[in-house]
């Protein structure tokens, strides 16, 4: 994941290396704001930023508002990506040459590095470096989305899928149940089936899927429900504790 992420910042870096070489200052900021240009650059590189990210979420079918909510808080809560981006490039050199003292001493610094990066955007944009934006932007999405969820990656093995399934549930229940498969098959079609299952309790579907073959449908299904779980858009409900049943009473002398 690393050497992914060198090969994103590397052609970065050059164009910013170029670009911000010279050290300069514009006039007219307040000792706590950045210079008009680049308040304009970050506000109009956030919309970039925005318009992009949810763009990508949608091409790869992630079209619902829960998921592509939980994407975006995901990027903002963890800031961690786009300041080893600012940081490593240069970025972050060349936005303190310009911003006042004032503005870099009362702004957190995981904020200095996300206006640097939305400001690199707007600023590639304008120069019509369209292929180095989407460097910056598509690519570096696809980065952050694998290394949040592994699991997301290339996976051909639905009992490792299942295990990731066990251990997900196990977290929301407090109880690791059994995953148990079930199809259904026709001349040409089949029907596949993942279940819940706990001791004492009744079985819960967690997914069904309709395919031609039952290799890939079976695949998947545990990745498709194996997604949902990561992402928070399903959350099953428990399975319910089976009634004991009544014992005979017995007959009287």
């Amino acid at each position: 994941m690393a050497k992914q992420l060198r090969q994103i910042i590397s052609p970065l870096s050059a164009y910013i290396t170029t670009r911000f070489h010279r050290a300069f200052r514009w006039p007219g900021a307040n000792d706590n704001e950045l210079p008009a240009y680049l308040q304009i650059a970050f506000m109009r590189g956030e919309g970039l930023l925005r318009e992009r990210f949810f763009s990508y979420l949608e091409g790869r079918h992630m079209d619902d508002a829960e998921t592509q909510l939980f994407f975006w808080r995901q990027l903002r809560e963890n800031p961690e990506l786009l300041t080893a981006v600012s940081q490593q490039s240069g970025l972050y050199d060349a936005i303190k040459r310009q911003a006042d003292a004032g503005w870099l001493t009362h702004t957190e610094l995981e904020m200095q590095h996300y206006t640097a990066y939305c400001c690199l955007l707007w600023d590639m944009k304008v120069q019509k470096e369209q292929q180095l934006l989407a460097i910056a932007t598509d690519r570096l999405f696809a980065h952050f989305s694998s290394s949040l969820f592994p699991s997301e990656r290339k996976q051909s093995d639905p009992e490792r899928l299942k295990r990731e399934i066990r251990k997900r549930l196990a977290q929301q229940w407090n109880i690791r149940p059994e995953i148990k498969e079930s199809f259904h098959t026709t001349d040409d079609a089949v029907t596949f089936t993942l279940l819940a299952k706990l001791p004492a309790h009744h079985s819960v579907e967690l997914i069904a899927m309709q395919g031609k073959r039952l290799k890939p449908t079976r695949l998947k299904a545990c990745q498709d429900l194996l997604r949902d779980l990561e992402t928070g858009r399903f959350k099953p409900t428990m399975p319910e504790k089976r009634t004991p049943k009544k014992s005979s009473a017995p007959d009287p002398f």
